[in-house]
């Protein structure tokens, strides 16, 4: 009955990584597009849904380890699960946060070479999240190491944007609402970004019992 119940939750938390894969494209594709209704979906019906699976997943793990006692792997699994159901529901709390503050962008007039460095940092988040979810679902480690790098490059893009918005605001204070809603939409995916590659050693650590977060 164990084995049912790992598949099972491992079939969960697959579940809720794409949609939060979902919520956040979505966030990109709305700001891109500068399409309201995709917005409004991640706040009003995504952000819900999320919400629900975080529910079942922390009641599913806990009632499992409470009634089966698991040891090594299974443990370890249900374990992993629990956090990795964690970090995903901050993410997709940080998506609604970029969700919102798009919509806001949308009514402004925006620096052109800001939007496309913030649209940049936005893909290059998309692909971390879905080379991480990817191993999730294979449960193979092959890849991954391009979650670290572009960790670093979304990491370097913020930095660009926070720059370019500084001279921005000095020269045009009418800007500084929108571009401090640009700001805080860098910083939300910057925290995603940080959470991805949390998710990678979590995943290490389901897989192959490696504790990787210290090393050097």
């Amino acid at each position: 009955m164990i084995t049912k119940t790992i598949l099972s939750l491992k079939e969960k938390i697959v579940t809720m990584a794409l949609h939060f894969e979902k919520m956040l494209t979505l966030c990109l594709e709305g700001l891109e597009e500068h399409d309201g209704q995709k917005l409004e979906e991640v706040i009003t019906v995504l952000e819900d849904q999320i919400d629900q699976y975080d529910i079942e997943i922390d009641n599913y793990c806990v009632n499992s380890m409470a009634r089966y006692q698991p040891e090594a792997k299974d443990l370890r699994t249900i374990l992993t699960i629990m956090k990795l159901n964690n970090d995903l529901e901050r993410m997709g709390d940080l998506s609604v946060n970029i969700a919102k503050s798009s919509k806001v962008i949308l009514k402004r007039k925006v620096n052109q070479e800001i939007m496309t460095n913030l649209l940049e940092m936005g893909q290059d988040t998309v692909k971390m999240v879905h080379t991480g979810i990817t191993a999730l679902i294979n449960e193979d480690l092959k890849g991954t190491e391009q979650i670290e790098k572009r960790e670093n490059i979304v990491d370097e893009i913020g930095k660009k944007i926070l720059a370019e918005a500084k001279t921005e605001m000095s020269q045009h204070a009418e800007q500084i609402d929108t571009l401090m809603n640009i700001l805080r939409i860098s910083k939300n995916l910057e925290r995603i970004s940080d959470l991805t590659l949390k998710l990678l050693e979590e995943i290490v650590f389901m897989i192959e019992g490696k504790i990787i977060r210290h090393r050097a």
